[in-house]
């Protein structure tokens, strides 16, 4: 698989696509004309080889939609490898998360596969068009506890301690298992609503269906797209693009009324109509879904409350690469308040240190945790308000000038210097042994720098080599410089400089420095003279 295209990890997450990322999904989802213009337009703005993850996740459709419209391009045989890379994967995952699955059935528990594992099965014509890196599965909430002993008694681990008490708060738990497979166990569908009859509902309308030959059963397709636009619409570090495809892929299968009745029904129980609108709204636009008009009047129609408006556009916030606490909060504290809604408001602010033990994964006092971090944020705070003085200063003693750059030569200034030159990347031109420089500084100085390309044999010798500055006529020997590295740093009083308009800098070498198979006289590499003011 040495032709796979690599997805760039740096690219920036997002809640919904950019214009590049829209172009690929009409690309993949859109038929005849309309793909063409589509995949041509992505070409002129990207390439397969540099896409973000959330787009890799799309080649495989991407294959399949190219070739089902016959559009002949170049990448069709690295987007081949691609989608035989996602097969594979697929039938890995499945390989290793039957055990778990069988375990629950011989249990008597009820499974219902959601997600991707359902979508593969009900939406998607081939297995490997949709890649899943775990398996959710969906259990009545009066058997959570049970079923979790069983997946853990064959050997998955959660890296929640706490687990068990998950299940009065939380909607799943996250357990790996054998060939670092993941499975999602959930408990309740949605996020928002984790009362405990919340999902009677979806188990009501959904539908029997064999999985490798385990019995089980799959949501209806409304209960699909609203779990689709109840999750997607969230900010992710990976691009959301799937769940659009996953969206597209379902509308085209409610062919009638009463599945969009249901959808618009369920949303305003759930108090989703928010994600939903967005949602439908942003596939009628921008990837030419055909969306009944009763139903978005419907959804247009109801307020949601004050509560669900204020978690959904928290869950929208971009967030950074480091989860911490801190900006984890505000999600995890609209969370708590949604739940909290959903079984009564009793004992409102002793649940909530116990949710947040729980969410964080804490092995000890919530309180404590949260006392401790508020120490580290005031530690942190003290050290950036020290730093302040300190750029204070540095902004009104002026930035470093640079008087002498070895890419640009400058007669006027020197002639005492050879060629431009590199030593690891960093430009530099030697010196005759004795070179001057003539600067007109119209500011007073009382620091410079002379920085030295990084060559060990340069940095060791300098001192052998009788080298010495002369600055206005006036020697500084070597005892009065520092020497640090790659530069000399030394300081100047003020009476070399009386008329503050002119600096003569004479750099003498007594023993110049010889190379192999080069006749010049080499003084000083040179990579910048700076002072400061």
């Amino acid at each position: 698989m040495k032709d796979l295209p690599q997805f760039v990890s740096y690219f920036g997450g997002g809640c919904w696509p950019t214009p590049s990322q829209r172009l690929l999904l009409r690309a993949c989802l859109l038929q005849g004309e309309k793909a063409q213009i589509a995949w041509s337009d992505w070409r002129a703005l990207s390439s397969i080889d540099l896409v973000d993850a959330g787009s890799f996740r799309l080649m495989p459709l991407l294959y399949a939609n190219l070739t089902a419209n016959h559009i002949e391009t170049t990448e069709l045989p690295r987007l081949r490898g691609v989608y035989r890379y996602f097969w594979s994967k697929h039938k890995q995952l499945v390989h290793f998360s039957l055990p778990a699955i069988k375990c629950l059935n011989e249990a008597g528990i009820p499974v219902m596969l959601i997600k991707g594992a359902a979508l593969n099965i009900t939406a998607y014509a081939d297995k490997a068009l949709r890649p899943m890196s775990d398996i959710d599965v969906l259990i009545p909430h009066n058997r959570a506890r049970e079923a979790i002993d069983k997946i853990e008694s064959i050997g998955w681990t959660s890296r929640f301690r706490n687990h068990h008490q998950l299940v009065e708060v939380a909607h799943a738990c996250h357990f790996i298992g054998p060939g670092n497979t993941e499975l999602d166990l959930h408990w309740h569908l949605l996020h928002s609503d984790c009362s405990p009859q919340a999902d009677r509902g979806f188990w009501d309308r959904s539908i029997p269906n064999v999985w490798n030959g385990i019995p089980m059963r799959v949501p209806s397709t409304a209960d699909q797209l609203l779990h689709a636009c109840e999750h997607g619409p969230r900010y992710n570090l990976v691009p959301p693009l799937r769940w659009l495809s996953d969206a597209t892929l379902l509308i085209k299968q409610l062919c009638n009324g009463m599945e969009w009745d249901c959808l618009s029904q369920t949303s305003r129980e759930k108090d989703i109509t928010l994600p939903v609108l967005e949602t439908l709204h942003y596939l009628r636009r921008e990837l030419d879904q055909s969306i009944p008009e009763s139903v978005l009047d419907d959804l247009n129609r109801v307020r949601p409350s004050l509560l669900a408006s204020i978690h959904h556009r928290v869950m929208r916030w971009p967030t950074p690469r480091g989860l911490t606490f801190w900006n984890q909060l505000p999600s995890n504290f609209f969370g708590y308040l949604r739940w909290k809604r959903s079984c009564g408001y009793k004992n409102l602010w002793r649940d909530l240190f116990a949710y947040l033990g729980l969410m964080h994964n804490l092995d000890r006092s919530t309180k404590s945790y949260i006392r401790d971090q508020l120490k580290l944020a005031l530690a942190i705070w003290r050290a950036r308000l020290r730093v302040i003085p300190l750029r204070i200063t540095k902004r009104i003693s002026g930035q470093p000038m640079v008087l002498w750059d070895p890419t640009v030569k400058d007669s006027d200034i020197t002639r005492d210097v050879h060629a431009l030159e590199q030593y690891k990347y960093v430009p530099f031109r030697w010196t005759k042994p004795y070179a001057k420089f003539t600067f007109a500084t119209p500011v007073a100085f009382r620091y410079m720098e002379i920085q030295l390309p990084p060559i060990p044999a340069v940095l060791q010798g300098i001192h052998d080599r009788g080298f010495y500055v002369l600055v206005n006529g006036q020697k500084l020997s070597v005892s009065q410089f520092q020497s640090s590295k790659n530069r000399i740093c030394f300081n100047l009083p003020p009476n070399l400089t009386p008329d503050r308009s002119v600096l003569a800098l004479e750099l003498r070498v007594t023993t110049p420095f010889i190379a192999q198979n080069d006749t010049r006289g080499l003084g000083l590499p040179l990579s910048g003279i700076r002072l400061l003011t």
